[in-house]
């Protein structure tokens, strides 16, 4: 019984550190990605000379319909309507206009909020992409707007 009693602490000793090892080298990865991200996040965007516009969504729809920026800048849009506002990149409705993707993508670009922005609330949007870009309230598509990224 005794040969018994080692044999079990030995093998919960052993499940113990694995486990530990097994937790400690995810977290080392977790830890890298996240480096990783944050450098790439920074080598895009130059976030000290970026500028943050205003659009505002009405029952009218958007104010100013059309906004002049520069690349890197971001656009804040806020819901001052009574209802809710989802926005997304032109073409109604699948959103491809706008070329920058990303993993977390809803439909075809990363400039959708994906979900609806509530009166009161606001979504924002860096414009890394030259262009004139498109877009509109995906609950009431014929609220629209466009941003031209010098």
């Amino acid at each position: 019984m005794h040969h018994k009693v080692i044999l079990g602490l030995v093998l919960m000793l052993v499940l113990i550190i694995s486990g530990l090892f097994f937790f400690n080298s995810n977290n080392a990865t977790t830890d890298k990605q996240q480096e990783d991200v944050k450098t790439i996040i920074a080598e895009d965007i130059n976030v000290e000379n970026a500028i943050i516009h205003t659009i505002k969504y009405t029952s009218d729809g958007f104010s100013p319909k059309v906004v002049e920026i520069q690349k890197g800048d971001i656009v804040k849009f806020t819901n001052d309507s009574g209802s809710g506002m989802r926005v997304a990149s032109a073409i109604h409705p699948i959103h491809s206009q706008y070329p920058q993707k990303s993993d977390n993508d809803c439909l075809g670009s990363s400039f959708d909020s994906c979900d609806v922005t509530q009166s009161g609330e606001s979504w924002s949007f860096t414009f890394n992409e030259i262009g004139e870009w498109g877009y509109h309230n995906h609950v009431r598509a014929t609220k629209r707007g466009t941003v031209i990224v010098n």
